[in-house]
Formats: structure tokens, sequence, C-alpha cells
């Protein structure tokens, strides 16, 4: 019998099930990768120490930005010796163009430093990015009042009330 290369998929998380988007990957690798693809959940102290010391084969992890800039994504997962670089991306062109965005002061040219940037960890495949979420419509009560919707972020409940 042929045997098939083997791909572990590790996830944060202990019993409950994989999401449905992470099963869907995995089906889809094993047929048409021809590839066998185990998902395995482990404690997140187990996950970050094995992510930290380059054990997993292939993991899914989530970011938001902590702020609206570029430099909350591009800088911090993808500059070379980033204690968030959890995928040990290296390019010295592409710290060139970091190092020199963190420093420019016209915003127009500090953008087209990031974009040139982006676009080549885009053909360097850093990352398979699955999907980005976008704001959907949402339906609130008319008495729910202070709710927000950051434009970066998820809702903020920590101020929010029913009136009356």
């Amino acid at each position: 019998a042929e045997t098939r290369p083997r791909i572990v998929i590790t996830l944060p998380g202990t019993g409950g099930s994989p999401s449905l988007t992470t099963e869907v990957i995995a089906d889809m690798w094993r047929r048409n990768l021809g590839v066998d693809v185990e998902i395995q959940q482990v404690e997140w102290a187990t996950f970050l120490q094995d992510l930290h010391r380059n054990r997993l084969q292939a993991f899914s992890l989530a970011w938001q930005a902590d702020y609206p800039d570029p430099h909350t994504f591009v800088d911090v997962l993808f500059r070379t010796g980033s204690s968030i670089n959890n995928t040990n991306y290296s390019n010295s062109e592409v710290d060139e163009l970091l190092r020199q965005a963190n420093v420019e002061a016209d915003p127009v040219r500090r953008i087209e430093l990031y974009q040139e940037a982006e676009k080549m960890i885009v053909e360097d495949a850093a990352w398979l990015p699955l999907w980005w979420g976008v704001e959907g419509k949402v339906l609130v009560k008319q008495r729910v009042e202070g709710l927000t919707f950051p434009p970066l972020s998820v809702p903020i409940y920590q101020y929010v009330w029913i009136d009356g």
C-alpha cells in the first residue's frame, strides 16, 4: 500500500470538537492533495510551548489589530525576530522596508513602504490566511444603549446598558 504524506494540524483547546473550518480544510487537503491529515487539540500551555519551539507542522491562530495601523500586522507578525512571528518568516528586504516604515514621518510614504513589504510577504507565501472577518449587519433593539462597533475589533460591551 502506498504511504501518503501526513500533516498534523494542531489547535489549542481540549474537550471540544475542532472548528468546522478546520475540519473542512483537512477534508479538502485529503481529497485534493492526497495527504493524511490529523487534527490534534492540546492544552493552551502545551500549544504555546510547542509553537515557540517550532514543533508544530500546521496550526491555526487568530490575530486582530491592537490599533489602526499596518504596524500591528505587518511588522509585528512578519519582522524577523518578532516574538509574535510564529512562522519564523525571515526576509532581510522585508525587514529593511519595515525598519524604514517605522521611522518614516510622511504618512503616504510610510503606507507605501508597508505595501511593498506586504507584496513581498504574499509572494513568499509566509502565511496562508484563511479569511478576514468583515463587519456584518447586526440588529439591536432600541433599548440597547452604548454598544459600539470599532472598525478593527469585536463589539465593545463594557459600556452597554438597557434603557427602560
